[in-house]
C-alpha cells in the first residue's frame, strides 16, 4: 500500500508541477458554467436540479478527461522511463491503479468547483437537494468510467497527440453510441431516477477497462506471438462478458428508485384511489412539437420528468391507460388538428409552435384535454392529469359557474383566478342587467361588485332562495381600481346587511386562515380588508379567513329569507312575472370574502404566454390556493380540494423574473404613481367623450387630462427602460462571478495553499538534514 500511495503522489505531482492540472480545472469550470450559462438557458431554469449545469458535462468530459489522461503512459513512452518502470518489481496492477487513481482524483476534486454555482443558485431556487447530490454522483461514476477509458487507450498510444485524438473518438463513440447505455445511465442521475443497474453499468464496465488496461501493459512486457490480435480478443471477450452481465442484470432488477426529496416519480395515495376507479381502457395520447425538444434543454429536461410520471399511470392502471408519445412536425395536418381541439403553443424564435399536452379518451368517445404541461407548474402535473380522469370517469364534476364584473372596472387583477376556473369547470359571464339566474347554474361569482340594479339585486335574491350558491367578492377600496369606481357606494353592503352580514368600520390588513383552507402552509396577503360579523341564526358560519375583531372570509350555510315581498315582482317590472318567487331558501350558501385585493395576488401569469392560458397559471402565495378551494367547497367538490399538489417542487418564478422582481421593487412605487394617472385621466377622458372612439382620440390630443396622460407613459417607459438595464447589468455581473472571478479565485488558492505545503515540506528537510 505504501508503493501505492508513493506512486500516486509522484502522479499527481507532475500534474501540478507541470500546470496541467491547473489548466484542466479553469478550462474545465469555463465550460461547465459558460455552458451552463448560454446553453443550458440557466437564468431561465424552473427545474430544482440544475439540470442546465449537469446536461452538458459528458460532451465537456470528452474534451478534459483526455487531456489528462493522454499523458499517462504516452509521456513514459516519450521519455523512455516506460521499459525501466516496467521492470521494476512493481506489479502492473499498482502502476495502473495509481495512474488511473490520479486521473480520477484530480477530475473528481474539479467538481468540487461547481459548488459555489450551485449554492448560489439555492440562493433564487428552490433544490431539490438529494436529485443534486444524484447529479453529482451521476457525474462522478461517468468520470469513473472515461477515465479507466482514457488511461486504457493512452497505454495503447505512443504519441501524445494522437492519444488525445483517439480517447477524444472512443469516449465519443461510448457516449453516443446508438445501443450504447452511457447517456440513458448518467440521465437517470440527473432525473433522479436510479436503478442499481445504473450504478452497476459504471461500476462494470470501470473494472473492465482497467483489466484491459493490465492486460496492455503485460502483453507489452512479453515476446510472445499475435499477442495483438490475442489483446484484441481478450478485449472483446471480456467487454461482450460485461455487456452480457448487465443484460442479465437488468432483466433481474428492472426496478428504480425514486431518490428525489420530492417524490416527483411517486404518485399519491388520491391518484391510486382514482385509478381503481378506472373501469374501461382510457387512451392517453402526449403530443410534444418536434421542436420543443430540440430547442430548449429545459424542455427537455421537463419532458422526461413528466413523461416518467405519466408511465406510472400505465403500471397502477393495470393496463387500463394506454400512454403513448407522438411527435409533431411543425406546420404538420396533425399539428393543426391538435390546436384546433384544444392544446395551447407558444410561438418560438424559429417561427414555429411549442406546444406539449395530451388527449384523455375513452372508447365511447369522450375526450378530456390537458392542454399544456409547464415546466414552472410542474407541482401540478399530477393534479392536472388526475382532474383529466376524473373529468371522464365522473363528468358530473364538469359544473357550471357565472361570473359578475362590472365592465367599467379594471379586469386584469381578476383575470388569473378566472382563467384557473376555466381550467375544470364551465365558466360564463353574467350579464350587468341580467333579471334572472336560472337554478342550473351551480354558483355564481360576484367580483367587486359596485353598484347592482335592483333587477340584478332581485334576481339574485331569488337564486339564493332556489338553493343556489353565491361567492362575493367584495371592497370599499380596491388598489387596482381608479378613484371613480372606488368612490361608488356598495349597495351590496346593504342587501347582505338584511342576511345578517354587517360591515364594521374597522380595516384588517392581516388575517389567519382556517385549517380546512391552508394548502401548503402558505401564507395569504390581504390589503385593506374590510371586517364583518354574522348575526343570523338560521344558518351556520364557517370561517375561512379570520381577524382579531371579525371575520375577512366566511361561508354562511342554511335558510335565507328573501328581501322582498311576495307582490314585489308584479309591481316593478314584467320581466319579473316569469319569476316564481319564494320566500325563503331551504338550504344554501352565501360565501363573502371582504378583500378584492387578494385576487390580485391569486395567481401569477405567464407573461409568455401567447393567450394567458389556463395552464400558465402558478399559484403566487396562499391567496390562490384559499380562493379555489373556497369555490370548490361552494360546488361540493372536495375531490378537487383533496387533488396532490407536490408542494415541495414549486419553483413558481425562474432566475431572470426574480433578479426581475427584485430590481422592480425598487421602482414600485414611481410605477404605480404614474399608473394611477394614467387610470384616473383615461377615466375622466372616457367619461368625457361618452365612450365615442374618436372624441376619445382629440380629446387625448388637446385636453390637459390628455397631456398628463401622455407624460404618465412617456415616464413609465423611461422607468421600464432603467429596469431593462439594471437587470442586463446584474445579470452580466452573475455570469463574470461565476465564470472568471471564481474560478480563478479557487485556482489560485490552490495553488498558494500548495506552495505553502510545498515550502513547509522543504523547511522541515532542511531542519532534519542540519540536524
Amino acid at each position: 500500500m505504501n508503493v501505492f500511495w508513493a506512486l500516486l503522489k509522484k502522479e499527481l505531482a507532475g500534474y501540478f508541477k507541470s500546470g496541467t492540472a491547473y489548466v484542466a480545472f479553469l478550462f474545465y469550470l469555463f465550460l461547465s458554467i459558460g455552458a451552463a450559462f448560454y446553453f443550458g438557458l440557466y437564468f431561465q431554469m424552473y427545474d430544482t436540479a440544475l439540470y442546465a449545469l449537469f446536461a452538458w458535462q459528458p460532451i465537456i468530459l470528452i474534451i478534459i478527461v483526455p487531456a489528462l489522461s493522454m499523458r499517462t503512459w504516452t509521456e513514459e513512452y516519450k521519455s523512455g522511463t516506460d521499459e525501466f518502470l516496467l521492470t521494476q518489481p512493481l506489479s502492473n496492477f499498482l502502476l495502473v491503479a495509481a495512474k488511473f487513481a490520479a486521473v480520477y482524483i484530480l477530475l473528481s476534486g474539479m467538481l468540487l468547483g461547481l459548488l459555489p454555482l450551485t449554492l448560489y443558485t439555492a440562493k433564487y431556487l428552490h433544490l431539490d437537494f438529494a436529485n443534486v447530490v444524484s447529479c453529482f454522483v451521476g457525474l462522478d461514476l461517468a468520470i469513473l468510467l472515461l477515465s479507466s477509458l482514457g488511461c486504457l487507450i493512452s497505454s495503447l498510444q505512443k504519441q501524445m497527440m494522437t492519444a488525445y485524438l483517439c480517447s477524444v473518438f472512443f469516449m465519443a463513440l461510448w457516449v453516443w453510441l446508438p445501443f450504447g447505455y452511457f447517456m440513458e445511465a448518467y440521465e437517470n442521475f440527473l432525473l433522479g431516477e436510479i436503478g442499481a443497474v445504473d450504478v452497476l453499468y459504471f461500476m462494470i464496465f470501470s473494472a473492465v477497462l482497467l483489466i484491459l488496461n493490465i492486460a496492455a501493459l503485460f502483453y507489452q512486457r512479453t515476446a510472445m506471438q499475435y499477442k495483438k490480435i490475442k489483446f484484441m480478443t481478450y478485449a472483446i471477450l471480456l467487454l461482450l462478458g460485461a455487456i452480457l452481465s448487465l443484460m442479465a442484470l437488468h432483466n433481474f432488477m428492472r426496478g428504480k428508485f425514486d431518490v428525489t426529496t420530492a417524490k416527483i416519480y411517486t404518485p399519491k395515495l388520491q391518484t391510486e384511489d382514482i385509478l381503481s376507479k378506472v373501469e374501461q381502457p382510457i387512451k392517453f395520447d402526449v403530443y410534444v412539437a418536434e421542436d420543443y425538444l430540440q430547442n430548449n434543454p429545459k424542455n427537455k429536461h421537463f419532458f422526461e420528468q413528466t413523461m416518467r410520471f405519466i408511465r406510472k399511470y400505465e403500471t397502477l392502471s393495470a393496463g387500463l391507460i394506454n400512454v403513448e408519445i407522438i411527435p409533431v412536425k411543425p406546420f404538420s395536418a396533425l399539428e393543426e388538428n391538435i390546436l384546433r381541439r384544444g392544446l395551447y403553443f407558444e410561438e418560438n424564435m424559429q417561427g414555429s409552435r411549442n406546444y406539449f399536452g395530451a388527449f384523455l379518451k375513452l372508447s365511447d368517445g369522450n375526450e378530456t384535454v390537458i392542454k399544456q404541461f409547464l415546466p414552472q407548474r410542474q407541482a401540478y402535473a399530477e393534479k392536472d392529469i388526475d382532474t383529466a380522469i376524473l373529468k371522464l370517469i365522473q363528468p358530473e364534476l364538469y359544473k357550471k359557474i357565472g361570473v359578475y364584473v362590472e365592465h367599467q372596472q379594471n379586469l386584469e387583477p381578476f383575470t388569473g383566478i378566472l382563467l384557473n376556473l376555466e381550467n375544470d369547470y364551465n365558466v360564463r359571464s353574467v350579464a350587468e342587467n341580467t333579471s334572472y339566474i336560472s337554478p342550473s347554474m351551480d354558483l355564481i361569482i360576484l367580483l367587486n361588485p359596485k353598484k347592482l340594479s335592483k333587477l340584478f339585486l332581485y334576481a339574485l335574491d331569488q337564486y339564493v332562495m332556489n338553493g343556489g350558491n353565491v361567492l362575493i367578492f367584495l371592497d370599499i377600496y380596491t388598489e387596482s381600481q381608479p378613484e371613480n369606481i372606488n368612490s361608488q357606494p356598495l349597495n351590496m353592503e346593504s342587501f347582505l346587511d338584511s342576511w345578517g352580514i354587517h360591515f364594521l368600520d374597522y380595516l384588517a390588513d392581516e388575517g389567519k386562515t382556517d385549517n380546512l383552507f391552508v394548502i401548503n402552509k402558505q401564507q395569504i396577503n390581504l390589503r385593506s380588508a374590510l371586517v364583518f360579523n354574522v348575526d343570523n341564526k338560521d344558518v351556520s358560519v364557517q370561517p375561512v379567513i379570520a381577524a382579531e375583531q371579525g371575520l375577512i372570509g366566511a361561508i354562511l350555510s342554511g335558510r335565507f329569507k328573501s328581501h322582498y315581498a311576495e307582490d314585489m315582482a308584479a309591481k316593478q317590472s314584467s320581466l319579473w312575472k316569469n319569476i316564481t318567487w319564494r320566500g325563503e331558501s331551504e338550504a344554501a350558501k352565501v360565501a363573502v370574502v371582504s378583500d378584492v385585493d387578494l385576487l390580485d395576488d391569486a395567481n401569477w401569469v405567464d407573461e409568455h404566454s401567447s393567450d394567458k392560458n389556463p395552464y400558465s397559471l402558478i399559484v403566487q402565495k396562499g391567496n390562490g390556493e384559499v380562493v379555489r378551494t373556497l369555490v370548490d367547497f361552494m360546488l361540493g367538490h372536495d375531490v378537487y380540494y383533496q387533488l396532490p399538489i407536490n408542494a415541495y417542487n414549486v419553483n413558481e418564478q425562474n432566475i431572470a423574473m426574480q433578479i426581475e422582481e427584485s430590481v422592480y421593487q425598487k421602482y414600485k412605487r414611481k410605477f404605480k404613481k404614474y399608473e394611477q394617472q394614467m387610470l384616473q385621466a383615461q377615466s375622466q377622458l372616457y367619461q368625457k367623450s361618452g365612450g365615442d372612439e374618436n372624441l376619445l382620440k382629440q380629446q387625448m390630443q388637446v385636453s390637459s387630462m390628455g397631456e398628463i396622460l401622455a407624460q404618465a407613459a412617456q415616464k413609465i417607459e423611461q422607468l421600464k427602460y432603467a429596469v431593462s438595464s439594471e437587470i442586463s447589468e446584474k445579470m452580466y455581473k452573475i455570469v463574470l462571478l461565476q465564470l472568471a472571478v471564481i474560478p480563478l479565485g479557487i485556482v489560485l488558492l490552490l495553488w498558494l495553499s500548495l506552495k505553502c505545503a510545498d515550502k513547509r515540506r522543504r523547511q522541515r528537510i532542511k531542519e532534519k538534514f542540519n540536524d
